[in-house]
């Protein structure tokens, strides 16, 4: 979806995250124009880009929207924040819901790498990279 502001308005509550993403949930959604998360699901995953604000006091927002992974990047390190039903609020994982699999350390050279050879040659080699797992 890439930036979506997201709002409920039974909660009253809304954000706008650099990036979201439907994963599990993309078969409900896809053939929405419109997506309404008082009455869609809400995305799987955030990204939060924190260069220079911190994005820390959205996390009670994304809760309440029901978001399940949040990954937040600040220029040195990638953490991921995975929504725990019994507290309810979200505890820092180093590993992905989304991406079992995925360490998400393993993905700050790809990030770093963006920076300096753009966006293009970045997503060609983390397509690579990706395939060995598959």
């Amino acid at each position: 979806m890439g930036s979506l502001t997201l709002k409920k308005e039974i909660i009253k509550k809304g954000v706008e995250p650099d990036a979201c993403y439907y994963l599990k949930n993309e078969p409900l959604v896809r053939q929405k124009q419109n997506i309404t998360l008082d009455l869609d699901p809400p995305p799987d995953l955030v990204l939060e880009i924190d260069m220079s604000n911190s994005s820390l006091n959205k996390l009670p927002i994304y809760a309440a929207l029901g978001v399940a992974e949040i990954w937040r990047y600040n220029g040195n390190n990638l953490t991921g924040f995975i929504f725990n039903n019994d507290s309810q609020d979200y505890q820092e994982s180093q590993y992905s819901l989304a991406f079992p699999w995925l360490e998400l350390s393993q993905l700050l050279p790809f990030l770093q790498q963006s920076l300096q050879d753009g966006e293009t040659k970045t997503l060609r080699n983390f397509r690579q990279w990706v395939r060995r797992f598959s």
